[in-house]
């Protein structure tokens, strides 16, 4: 019979990893916001003129964005700036 692995993070890097990962969403949270904040009425207009795209175009405009955020990750863990 074969054992199960659970990959644990050592000591403090759970902690950290976590203290990150709250950090990254709160500052999504934040980003997200700001139109709204700022300028509620435009943004109602942009949401009526998302809901008013057919599927299709919206699918690719929500992969090109994943695909962007997902290139930005890749390179910033890559260059591994300070």
């Amino acid at each position: 019979m074969q054992q199960s692995r659970v990959t644990v993070l050592p000591g403090g890097l759970k902690g950290e990893f976590m203290k990150l990962f709250f950090l990254v969403i709160g500052m999504v949270m934040v980003v997200e916001s700001l139109p709204w904040v700022f300028s509620p009425e435009w943004m109602r207009r942009r949401v009526q003129q998302l809901a008013d795209l057919p599927l299709r175009v919206l699918r690719n405009l929500a992969l090109l964005i994943f695909c962007c955020g997902f290139v930005l990750i890749y390179v910033v863990q890559t260059l591994s700036l300070p």
